[in-house]
């Protein structure tokens, strides 16, 4: 099966299957057949190396299940693999490079997990999930990590198969991977990209015997720049002298093969300068930047294993080149130096002032609000209840037939179908949202690609290179420079290598630390601890070695001489280096036997006494008066360093040491360096300590003092390195079992710290004398005896201070402080008034001021009460003066002229007496009236409305609506809306018809017949005719039955009468006419009113004889309203 079709995450099929994968040997020595065959043999090792522990893990946690069932014992597994229980998968969220998912899990079994320094779910780890035992398996990968959210047991992830089918009330079990997916992704898709392999000859066919000079230095009569002068580049007997370049004979030699051959390897032993190398050919190659930068384009690339390394490395760039951001690029953002800020590629970005605009939190706005708003129905739909089937819902008649479960899970079936469509919108959405985070990605490898082109130099880390392999892939570098290249994985180096890389520098040393693989069967049986620094040393390629350490005294460089260096030599600076002080000795290997113990979640180990030892040790030592950035504290365990941090964590924060693993530390050095070794049990397992490579960098680190505290005798005994060690310490009495103390002020005080205690015999890192030593105050110290500030330059004393004024009186401050000026009381005379005063001893009379009070007579009558020595001032006594301007009467200051004074009150505060145009009073204030701005009128409006109703609102107001019932009608009916709010019309035939005349409008217009004068011929209730008119609604006043009414109304006329509706007040027709008359402006139009009753106001609705008018001022009203 071709390497190239295998997928980069791991299959079911892989995690399952109880036969071994294809795997090849990764090769020592000898050749490979093509550069098929080689990618072949990396891929697949480096992918079982991550798939390895995932299977175990899984393999063991079923296994341990089956046990379970068969003992009924509690599931308790801990292996490769970690183990999260009551999972469930969330809402999606919009994430920077496409949809993401919360996560929730249980976190009662994780209650002692330190997530703040956890390795679990970081950023980049795998995650597999399963519902079903896992015969099924949800591959995701975290996406974020955040400590408060994980406490809480939430967690984002970004799913490997976006279109993969989930239901959110399913409740999965999660197994993440122990080992770093992230570390091994992006190599392996890499090489399944690889085509062709610049350097075959060696990589492949370790052809080693003849190695080529760079192409670009291949050109006869080409020239480098050496110490500003220029020689022949591959005539090395020609070039200036190792003196004049101020390096060491073989670091010579090594320069030589770096700047000549196209693959150089070069070897350095602990402190012989490889990184002062490395800039040196770097600061050359900047120099002859002409030879290899054809038409501006090819830049060199820095690679180192951990980001402080390179860190490291460009910082000492810059500081020989000068380069300008821009022109040096850091590419990662884990860089701890603010140095190299503004040469982080994003920080360059900027400044071109061509960033990518980021506008994914609008996104996630939006995303939040539809997840908000559907987070209900989601959690609804994820009840346990089954929903009908279709043709079983379409067979039920009467739902309310159905019992309860039945109903609901007919319901059910309606929310699928309601719900059916949003889903698969929601996932064509989701779909979309991640190609457009794919093409911002993609937008900004593009800008980061141009930037990149125009470096001159571009840094990275081995796992940054392999995660922007696409982006290198167009920068194709020209020079590549691997620091600490022997502890990095073969199949991390050939992945960045580019097609056009024409010199390739590895800089490292493979006695030291290794690549460290995360399974150990993949090391012995497969070498794939093997870099390719150290696989081309065991083919005979020619390489250079170091072999002068500018870093340990001798004691400490003996530890490494002859049992991993056959040979290194001591520069002359190093043996004149201080001893240690308070320790009677410099190298100490301090043995003990007490036991380890394995940290819980972690299984790593740590050592209580160990910790607690190496605090007071430490505590000591800067007693000794040295600083803490002169102290390191190395461990072979995660758990032992985080053990004595947190012992340290109440130390001042200039006293804090640092404290780190030995893999964290290689290339970095100390004065003094304390080695926790932790391993101590009775089975004799070492752990990391049988490890030469780790043994190496642990005992190499430190400049000046080298203290181990571990169990030696185990050591010893467990291991054929440390046994030959310990021979040689056994001959200088090295080995103790304890710290040999002694005081650096009585040297005659000595004592053994066999156990942290024992460090209670010097409480100041000296001993328990007291110190004694005479201060120029004449006072002693009171101190235990220290060797800190032995001159005591920083030492306050704290008692009384024996010094006198010249007047006799005895200082009040503390010994340490300088006096001040003496504050006690005596009396003396002012000279200027001759007051007696008690004055402060130190204080000139004549410059003091006189407190007594003065007492003088000032022209207006008042007496000064200032104090005697003050200027007499204005008089400040209150007293009430008339304004000449209002003639007002205000409390003031005395020395206050009247005619500069304000009036406080200059406003009248009588009420107003003006009458408003409504006729009422105002109620406002005189004062507040002026220019006749007057309070606004809120009584109660008294206007009669359009319709005739009086206005229900606030005077000084405009009048609202009228929200009376309208009264409006016909004889049809009544209008139902408030009066005032349009009317609706009547469409129904006007019913005003008599013998004689007759309406053919509809109702709402104005008639068009004539008024009809004819007597009614109508008969009353009583018998008697009718008084009205023809065509009008019979009065009920009859002449005969009420002839005292009737007299009354016509006035012993002889006249008709009329009755009005709906108040039905009988008036004769000479007097309504007259009143309707009237309601006719000059010109024949009528007032914007409706028709009322002479007698009682209420507006008339119906009335025949006046229809024209009424209805008239109907529509004039309605057009107003």
């Amino acid at each position: 099966e071709d390497f190239k079709s295998l997928p980069i995450t791991p299959t079911l099929a892989d995690l399952m299957s109880d036969e071994l994968p294809f795997l090849r040997k990764n090769k020592i020595t000898g050749r490979y057949r093509s550069v098929q065959h080689y990618l072949d043999v990396q891929f697949r090792l480096l992918r079982e190396d991550f798939i390895s522990p995932l299977r175990n893990g899984i393999q063991e946690l079923l296994r341990s299940k089956e046990l379970r069932k068969v003992k009924q014992t509690r599931l308790n597994y801990q292996g490769d693999i970690r183990l999260y229980q009551n999972v469930h998968i969330n809402v999606p969220i919009c994430g920077r490079y496409g949809i993401v998912y919360r996560l929730s899990f249980d976190v009662a079994a994780l209650k002692k997990v330190d997530w703040e320094h956890s390795k679990r779910l970081i950023t980049g780890s795998l995650l597999c999930l399963s519902a079903d035992n896992f015969k099924t398996i949800i591959f995701a990968i975290v996406s974020d990590r955040d400590v408060k959210q994980l406490r809480r047991g939430h967690i984002l992830i970004a799913l490997d198969n976006h279109w993969i089918e989930f239901d959110h009330a399913t409740e999965y079990e999660m197994v993440e991977a122990a080992t770093y997916f992230e570390a091994y992704k992006h190599n392996l898709k890499r090489m399944q990209e690889i085509e062709d392999l610049p350097f075959k000859d060696y990589i492949l066919n370790a052809d080693v015997t003849n190695i080529m000079a760079p192409k670009y230095l291949r050109n006869q009569g080409t020239v480098l720049d050496l110490s500003g002068k220029r020689y022949p580049a591959l005539k090395i007997s020609e070039w200036p002298k190792k003196e004049a370049l101020e390096l060491n004979q073989s670091q010579y030699s090594a320069f030589q093969n770096a700047l000549t051959k196209e693959f150089a390897i070069i070897q350095g032993p602990p402190g012989t300068g490889k990184t002062y190398l490395g800039l040196k050919v770097m600061e050359t190659l900047l120099n002859n930047r002409a030879t290899w930068r054809m038409h501006q384009q090819g830049c060199i690339l820095i690679v180192c294993h951990t980001n402080h390394a390179l860190d490291q490395f460009l910082e000492g760039i810059i500081g020989k080149s000068g380069l300008k951001p821009g022109e040096l690029v850091r590419i990662g953002g884990k860089s701890k130096s603010d140095k190299l800020e503004l040469f982080n590629i994003s920080a360059t970005a900027i400044q071109e002032g061509n960033p990518i605009e980021e506008k994914q939190g609008g996104f996630q706005t939006v995303g939040k609000k539809r997840i908000k708003k559907v987070r209900g129905l989601l959690r609804s739909l994820a009840e346990e209840h089954v929903s009908m089937d279709y043709e079983e819902a379409n067979q039920v008649i009467d739902v309310w037939a159905l019992d309860q479960p039945c109903r609901f899970r007919l319901y059910r079936s309606w929310l699928d179908q309601l719900f059916c469509p949003l889903g698969i919108h929601l996932k064509y959405s989701l779909a979309c949202y991640n190609v457009l985070s794919d093409e911002i990605r993609e937008a900004y490898s593009i800008c980061d690609s141009s930037i990149l082109k125009r470096a001159l130099v571009v840094g990275l880390t081995t796992t940054g290179a392999a995660k922007h392999s696409s982006m290198m892939s167009h920068v194709k570098p020209t020079i590549t420079i691997v620091e600490e290249a022997a502890e990095v994985l073969e199949a991390h180096i050939s992945t960045l290598l580019s097609s056009r890389c024409e010199h390739l520098i590895l800089i490292g040393d493979h006695q030291q630390l290794r690549p460290n693989p995360a399974v150990y069967r993949l090391v012995k049986k497969y070498n794939l601890d093997i870099s390719l620094f150290e696989r081309m040393v065991q083919s005979g390629m020619c390489f250079s070695q170091l072999d002068m350490q500018h870093r340990m005294r001798p004691e400490i460089s003996q530890l490494i001489t002859p049992h991993i260096y056959k040979t290194l030599y001591n520069h002359p600076s190093v043996l004149g280096r201080d001893n240690i002080l308070g320790i009677s000795g410099n190298v100490l290997f301090v043995d003990h036997c007490k036991v380890e113990s394995t940290v819980a979640d972690t299984m790593s180990k740590s050592n209580e006494h160990e910790a607690m030892f190496i605090v007071r040790l430490v505590c000591y030592l800067l007693n000794q008066d040295y600083q803490a950035s002169q102290i390191t504290v190395l461990t072979m365990y995660l758990g032992q360093m985080f053990l004595i941090k947190k012992k340290m964590a109440s130390f001042k924060e200039d006293d804090i040491v640092r404290v780190t693993p030995v893999d964290n530390f290689q290339g970095e050095e100390n004065d003094i360096i304390i080695l926790s070794c932790v391993r101590s049990n009775a089975d004799d397992k070492i752990g990391f300590l049988n490890v030469s490579n780790r043994v190496c960098v642990a005992l190499s680190r430190a400049r000046k003092g080298f203290f181990c505290i571990g169990n030696i005798s185990l050591l010893r005994k467990a291991s054929p390195l440390w046994s030959k060690i310990c021979c040689d310490l056994d001959k200088d009495e090295k080995i103790v079992d304890g710290i040999p103390c002694i005081c650096q002020n009585h040297p005659g005080t000595k004592f053994v710290a066999r156990l942290p205690v024992d460090f209670d015999e010097a409480p100041l890192g000296g001993c328990t004398l007291p110190c004694a030593f005479r201060l120029e105050c004449g006072h002693a110290c009171r101190l235990q005896c220290h060797p800190f500030d032995k001159d005591h330059v920083r030492y306050a004393c704290m008692k009384p201070c024996t010094k006198f004024c010249p007047e006799g009186h005895p200082c009040i401050d503390q010994c340490y402080k300088v006096c001040s000026p003496c504050q006690t009381l005596v009396a003396k005379i002012i000279p200027e008034c001759g007051h007696e005063q008690m004055v402060p001893c130190h204080q000139d009379p004549e410059k003091f001021t006189c407190q007594i009070l003065c007492n003088r007579e000032k022209p207006c009558g008042h007496t000064c009460v200032r104090p005697c020595g003050d200027e007499c001032l204005p008089c400040h006594q209150p007293v009430v003066k008339t304004l000449s301007k209002c003639g007002h009467k205000q409390r003031v200051l005395c020395f206050e002229e009247i005619d500069d004074i304000e009036c406080t009150s200059p406003k009248c505060t009588l009420p107003c007496e003006d009458v408003f145009a409504c006729g009422h009073k105002c109620l406002g204030i005189c004062g507040d009236s002026e220019d006749e701005r007057h309070a606004t009128c809120h009584r109660k409006c008294t206007r009669t409305l359009q319709c005739g109703h009086l206005c229900f609102g606030k005077c000084g107001e405009p009048c609202p609506p009228c929200k009376v019932r309208c009264q409006g009608g016909c004889s049809h009916g009544y209008c139902k809306e408030f009066c005032g709010s349009p009317c609706s019309w009547c469409l129904e035939p006007c019913k005003w018809s008599c013998p004689h005349f007759r309406c053919d409008l509809t109702c709402w217009h104005p008639c068009k017949r004539p008024a009809c004068n004819f007597p009614c011929p109508k008969y009353l209730m009583c018998g008697h005719q009718c008084s009205g008119l023809c065509g009008e609604e019979c009065p009920q006043v009859c002449k005969i039955c009420h002839s005292g009414l009737f007299q009354q109304l016509t006035r012993g006329r002889k006249e008709m009468l009329i009755a009005l509706n709906p108040c039905h007040h009988v008036f004769t027709v000479s007097q309504l006419d007259a009143h309707f008359e009237l309601k006719k402006l000059p010109g024949g139009h009528q007032k914007v009113l409706m028709p009322s009753c002479p007698n009682c106001r209420r507006t008339v609705t119906v009335c025949n004889r006046y229809n024209t008018i009424i209805k008239q001022a109907a529509l004039d009203l309605n057009r107003v309203k």
